[in-house]
């Protein structure tokens, strides 16, 4: 009689424990949502920051500046700020969609455009070390030297 009393109140205990449970995952869900709302403004304005951005970089001269910001977002996407920033590819697509993304074939998108970014870093990296070589080339080089004076090393 006793093993069934003590069996008892540990189905009971695992039932609380289960709606405890239950109950803090709904407050979370709950909290989630006051928070997606609650920023939501600030998650439009990074979206129209962020196409403002690629669109620099079709220009020679803010190229730089407009990847460096694309990259700025995506590094704050993977920081706990993560709700002020929308995902890469979700900026084209009108009002709160990066749930729904996936059912709309978005998906490919995203990754085409995080594709594109790490071949535009690779391009930038390319042409620092161009730039780099370069100068190193017009330093050290003995027949640039008789014609840039100036900067032969001694």
């Amino acid at each position: 009689m006793a093993d069934i009393d003590t069996q008892e109140q540990e189905e009971e205990q695992a039932m609380t424990l289960r709606q405890i449970a239950k109950k803090a995952a709904m407050d979370q869900e709950k909290d989630k949502g006051r928070l997606e709302k609650a920023t939501a403004p600030a998650r439009e304005w990074s979206k129209g920051g962020l196409r403002w951005a690629w669109g620099l970089t079709s220009s020679v001269i803010l190229f730089v500046p407009g990847l460096l910001y694309i990259n700025i977002h995506a590094f704050f996407r993977i920081t706990p700020l993560s709700t002020f920033f929308c995902e890469l590819g979700t900026e084209w697509t009108p009002g709160k969609t990066e749930d729904l993304a996936e059912g709309f074939g978005l998906g490919g998108i995203k990754l085409g455009e995080k594709m594109l970014l790490a071949f535009l870093d690779f391009i930038l990296f390319m042409i620092i070390v161009l730039i780099v070589a370069i100068i190193y080339f017009i330093i050290d080089h003995p027949i640039a030297s008789k014609v840039i004076p100036a900067i032969t090393p001694e």
